[in-house]
């Protein structure tokens, strides 16, 4: 009764698929800095999209900003969660920073 018979697994393993077919989540800008100014009312914007197909279903990401220059109370990210269902989906992320008078007219995020 306590034996069990393991799940046949099909297709390539997470490794390979990343190192040979690309499959992971990409980013736009490739540099992952972010400008805002004073110009650009303190928004910017920034797209995921994947590599690859998934394999099924889909790809849930949290959009997240990490920064040196404020903390992450002072930025505002939407959409809060994206879906990317294949590898020509692009979401694009809206930053904007809520107290903006904490930096100088222009910052790097």
């Amino acid at each position: 009764d306590n034996m069990r018979i393991p799940a046949i697994v099909g297709g390539y393993p997470p490794h390979t698929r990343y190192t040979n077919q690309n499959a992971r989540v990409l980013f736009f800008p490739e540099d992952r800095q972010l400008i805002v100014s004073s110009s650009s009312n303190f928004e910017a914007t920034y797209e995921v999209y994947l590599g690859a197909d998934p394999l099924r279903g889909s790809i849930w990401i949290e959009p997240k900003v990490v920064s040196s220059r404020t903390s992450a109370d002072d930025i505002l990210i939407t959409p809060k969660k994206v879906v990317l269902y294949d590898g020509n989906s692009t979401a694009i992320v809206k930053v904007k920073l809520s107290h903006p008078d904490v930096l100088p007219s222009v910052s790097q995020i």
